[in-house]
């Protein structure tokens, strides 16, 4: 059998380990900070950015996030952006599943800093909903 001398592989582990532990920091910095306020604040997808207590209006797909039976409706917007839409009736959520739709409503508290989008989409209160025009 041939096996490879020990102090060989320590040696090669001993090279590398530096160059592995650069790049875990760097990851690892790069994962852990906080997302500049321009890329962490979530633009409406109306083109027309989101004031506090002002209506907003939103164009997407709904389609139904979660497993049953937690699973809410979400809207994915043309570029990329989903919103959790809250005050939908289950029978609304029937008839516009899979649907594109305008909805309009009140644009709740935004995501912390850093959160991720997928775990913490911005919402919206729905004050009305009807098929995209």
């Amino acid at each position: 059998m041939n096996h490879a001398h020990p102090t060989a592989s320590a040696r090669g582990l001993r090279r590398s380990l530096p160059l592995l532990l650069a790049s875990g920091l760097a990851l690892l910095s790069a994962c852990s900070a906080p997302a500049s306020p321009a890329a962490s604040a979530a633009a409406p997808a109306s083109g027309a950015a989101a004031e506090p207590g002002q209506p907003l209006t939103l164009q997407g797909r709904l389609v139904l996030r979660g497993n049953a039976p937690h699973e809410h409706p979400v809207l994915q917007t043309a570029s990329g952006e989903t919103w959790q839409l809250k005050g939908l009736s289950a029978e609304q959520v029937t008839q516009w599943q899979r649907q594109n739709v305008e909805a309009r409503g009140q644009p709740g508290p935004r995501p912390a800093a850093g959160a991720v989008p997928s775990m913490a989409p911005p919402q919206l209160q729905v004050q009305s909903i009807r098929a995209q025009p």
